[in-house]
């Protein structure tokens, strides 16, 4: 199995959340916040992600990834990877809930938007008080933003999506 299949695997057992917690994990990597990991980025936050990865496959995967020898792996290169091919009906469904949530149909999904197809009125920290409803819709929205360059606007899901 290669260390990419490996990691993929990783993210496999971990559920639903499995590469929406490997896309945080990015962030949390992403030490210098320039959206790209070098080597020592990663090797940290994989294992702080918990992959178990000797040293020599993190180097592998990394060469594996640096796919311009730039001696950096940027983000939607590090998804594109680890993430396996979509079905098209899997491609289907998530673009029917983009649409769903993009109200103004202008291609990006805001507050404003999620604020139509959504409540957050039930979150247990809205009802606790310690948040308001916009404060855990724009949270929601964050899952998906694009690491270190939020703008609060989701224009791609696919990236955060496995089979």
């Amino acid at each position: 199995m290669s260390v990419v299949e490996k990691l993929r695997e990783l993210c496999r057992s971990r559920g639903a959340n499995g590469i929406i917690g490997l896309s945080r994990a990015f962030r949390l990597m992403d030490d210098n916040r320039d959206r790209k990991l070098d080597l020592e980025e990663m090797k940290l936050g994989l294992k702080e992600y918990g992959a178990t990865l000797e040293d020599d496959e993190v180097v592998e995967l990394f060469k594996e990834l640096d796919k311009d020898e730039s001696g950096t792996v940027s983000f939607e290169e590090f998804l594109k990877a680890v993430r396996p091919a979509l079905s098209q009906e899997r491609l289907d469904v998530i673009e029917k809930a983009f649409s769903k949530m993009d109200k103004t149909g202008d291609g990006s999904v805001t507050l404003d938007d999620l604020k139509g197809v959504y409540s957050g009125k039930e979150h247990p920290d809205v009802v606790a008080g310690k948040k308001g409803e916009d404060e855990v819709l724009l949270e929601f929205l964050s899952c998906f933003d694009t690491p270190n360059k939020s703008d609060g606007k989701v224009s791609q899901l696919c990236l955060y999506f496995s089979p």
